[in-house]
């Protein structure tokens, strides 16, 4: 029993050692990069862009205002779970890993905390919202050549059956 007793101890002093050691790995230039961006914030803090897609998506539903702020108040508890995820940081921090050295990633932590680099992130939700807005409306000026060329291919696709 006291030799049990002292393996519990032992496991339990030494877990936060282990939780210590986890974090440690996470400390790579690309784990540090997503911090010096404020990814996580950055994430939530564009649930407004990502929005207007979601509102334009459920112009059918006719929800009145009530109900859209309800689908708001929900689209951004989703958007802090997802930016919350750990999953999510270490797959994008994979994605930079590919995508880049680890000095260029370093570069990108140095740009990052300059003047010009946090005013870029600060902008950057604004930036792809706005963006987002105007793509939007540009596709449904476009999108009927696109229904005709889809619709070409796949006719000559079922005349070829």
């Amino acid at each position: 029993m006291i030799k049990k007793s002292i393996i519990i101890t032992l496991s339990l002093l030494m877990m936060p050692l282990s939780l210590v050691a986890q974090e440690v790995k996470k400390d790579t230039p690309a784990f540090r990069l997503l911090k010096v961006m404020n990814f996580k914030q950055n994430i939530i803090d564009g649930s407004d862009a990502g929005f207007i897609l979601v509102a334009n998506s459920l112009e059918a539903s006719n929800l009145n205002e009530a109900e859209m702020a309800e689908v708001k108040v929900a689209f951004l508890e989703y958007m802090i779970k997802l930016a919350n995820d750990p999953e999510l940081s270490k797959k994008v921090a994979e994605i930079y890993n590919t995508n880049f050295t680890e000095e260029e990633i370093k570069g990108l932590i140095t740009f990052y905390q300059t003047a010009l680099g946090k005013k870029a992130l600060k902008a950057l939700p604004t930036v792809m919202g706005e963006s987002m807005k105007i793509s939007t409306s540009l596709a449904q000026k476009h999108v009927g050549s696109f229904h005709l060329a889809l619709k070409d291919i796949l006719q000559r696709k079922a005349a070829k059956k």
